[in-house]
């Protein structure tokens, strides 16, 4: 929706910036007075407001805010004069930062927030009256610290689907992109998993890749990928949530799949070689094809496994597993039963001979071989909620 600028003199240092008919920015010795965009008219803040006016315009309210309690108002509701007996101005001193869910219905009305809509040094798009946030917050007004996919999922306008997105980790000074799964297919129904493998989904990417591939990331965010060591150890280690890893796994033959978590999913930093630990689901436990991850065997399992590369093993056991099966991953002295970032073959070119191949337990024997691999993180206390959509 354009912004079109009319200046409105009726007082030399007040200016008043209109949208649409309907759209209002009241600008007042530089201090600023906004619409939520997606609730502009019929809409109030609960009229709790003892200082109450009558005004001629939404400016001279503002005036009021600004003039007669300085730095404490906060907020305003207007409603033209002509609507109405009496006041038609009221002023707020408690928080702002509202949004559309806090306002209540109110014919006429319109709602103004001192300062400036877009927070967090976030930017006003005019064309879509939206806010562009910049990265580590999200929501409608960049009021939000996005930590991971979660709180894109709880505050944010896509429900459903996914999308690359910002996240920064609470104690972490970097911000990232990351694959936000925010659809309904993956464990724990419709949420904001932060992916940090897929494959598959794409042709021909090389998970064979040495150490320092692994530690910053690979691929193509929107495909097939590995995110980077460092940023799981980051999300995992510095965000003060406990989460669980998530494995999704589907055959060529749709009937063959694997949906399972695990708990307490932790990946320490590099001084550590990226040493994993986890522990079985009390939520989601793999009952089909087995447990690759943990099948009870000690040299398979994969808590308490550093990471390894072709060109830095940390498997403890004769065998550099991580050479001889093609791929980065947390094996032990045994290799592992999940080899996840292995070669990935089509439905066409698969045979259940070729080794080492994509890989988990005895599914990968059973018609087809895997075709999809998605790991993802959610936090523990994770719980799917029903959203409010505000639509622009």
């Amino acid at each position: 929706m354009p912004i079109f600028v009319n200046i409105k003199t009726l007082f030399p240092f007040f200016l008043l910036l209109r949208g649409s008919l309907e759209h209002r920015i009241v600008d007042t010795f530089g201090s600023k007075y906004f619409q939520l965009p997606g609730c502009l008219v019929d809409k109030a803040r609960p009229a709790t407001s003892s200082h109450k006016y009558r005004v001629d315009s939404d400016l001279e309210c503002a005036r009021k805010c600004l003039w007669l309690f300085e730095d404490t108002c906060r907020w305003m509701n207007y409603i033209e004069p002509e609507k109405v007996t009496g006041e038609n101005c009221e002023l707020g001193k408690t928080p702002a930062n509202a949004v559309c869910s806090d306002l209540v219905d109110r014919p006429g009305y319109h709602y103004y927030e001192k300062g400036d809509f877009c927070l967090n040094q976030s930017k006003f798009v005019q064309s879509t009256l939206q806010c562009t946030c910049v990265p580590g917050w999200t929501g409608q007004r960049c009021n939000y610290r996005a930590f991971d996919c979660s709180d894109h999922y709880y505050v944010h306008l896509w429900p459903y689907g996914r999308a690359i997105l910002d996240i920064k980790a609470r104690y972490s000074t970097n911000s990232y992109k990351v694959h936000c799964d925010l659809s309904s297919y993956i464990i724990g129904g419709a949420s904001g998993h932060t992916c940090f493998q897929r494959q598959g989904y794409s042709s021909g990417m090389n998970f064979d890749r040495n150490w320092a591939d692994y530690k910053s990331g690979f691929g193509n965010k929107a495909t097939d990928f590995w995110l980077g060591n460092d940023i799981i150890s980051e999300l995992t280690a510095k965000n003060s949530r406990k989460y669980r890893l998530l494995v999704w796994l589907q055959g060529h033959n749709s009937s063959y799949s694997v949906s399972t978590s695990y708990d307490d999913f932790l990946v320490k930093d590099e001084s550590e070689n990226y040493k994993v630990t986890l522990t079985p689901s009390t939520k989601n436990k793999v009952t089909w094809h087995g447990d690759a991850i943990m099948p009870g065997d000690p040299t398979l399992d994969m808590n308490k496994k550093p990471f390894s590369t072709y060109d830095k093993d940390n498997d403890g056991g004769p065998e550099n597993c991580a050479s001889t099966r093609k791929a980065g991953w947390w094996y032990g002295s045994g290799c592992t039963d999940a080899n996840l970032n292995a070669k990935y073959y089509n439905a066409t070119n698969w045979q259940a001979s070729f080794w080492p191949q994509l890989s988990w337990g005895m599914m990968t024997n059973a018609s087809d071989g895997i075709k999809y691999s998605t790991l993802c993180l959610q936090p523990y206390d994770f719980t799917p909620k029903n959203l409010l959509l505000v639509v622009y």
